[in-house]
């Protein structure tokens, strides 16, 4: 498990980044992923929003697994991590969970388009992603470690 500082400069990385990879699974087995914008918690919970026309929302329908990867392009930095996705129900946590994704979208000029489509296409979901397992690999120049660390479990 990290020392404070390091789950710390953790939580920065995490907490600057907006874009990860989700992959899910379909009811016939196959790897699906996708680009998602999310937020994270100092608990490391994981938040992010989708529509139910998309494939990723069919998938968590019937299974709850997820897993993220989050990274730089060319700096060898790197976030795997699986975890388990429930839709968020409770309206004051959507509330509250709604207004930091929308911090992350304003960050964005892409983001705004992709929710302005019409009908029934306009409902967002909402969910959380409680992480099981969490692995980190830092490399920039400055940082005094250059293995993996395993953050979870």
């Amino acid at each position: 498990m990290m020392d404070e500082i390091l789950k710390g400069k953790f939580l920065t990385f995490l907490k600057n980044k907006q874009v990860a990879v989700i992959s899910t699974v379909s009811e016939t087995n196959q790897p699906e992923s996708a680009t998602i914008f999310y937020a994270v918690d100092d608990d490391l919970t994981f938040y992010f929003t989708t529509k139910s026309f998309t494939r990723k929302y069919k998938n968590l329908e019937h299974n709850h697994e997820v897993s993220l990867v989050i990274g730089t392009e060319n700096v060898p930095v790197t976030v795997q991590i699986q975890g388990r996705a429930e839709q968020i129900q409770d309206d004051i946590e959507a509330s509250q969970r709604l207004t930091q994704l929308r911090d992350v979208f304003t960050k964005n000029e892409f983001v705004g388009p992709l929710f302005e489509m019409v009908g029934e296409k306009n409902e967002l979901i909402l969910y959380k992603i409680t992480p099981t397992w969490i692995r980190w690999l830092d490399m920039r120049e400055g940082t005094d470690h250059n293995e993996f660390i395993q953050v979870l479990p």
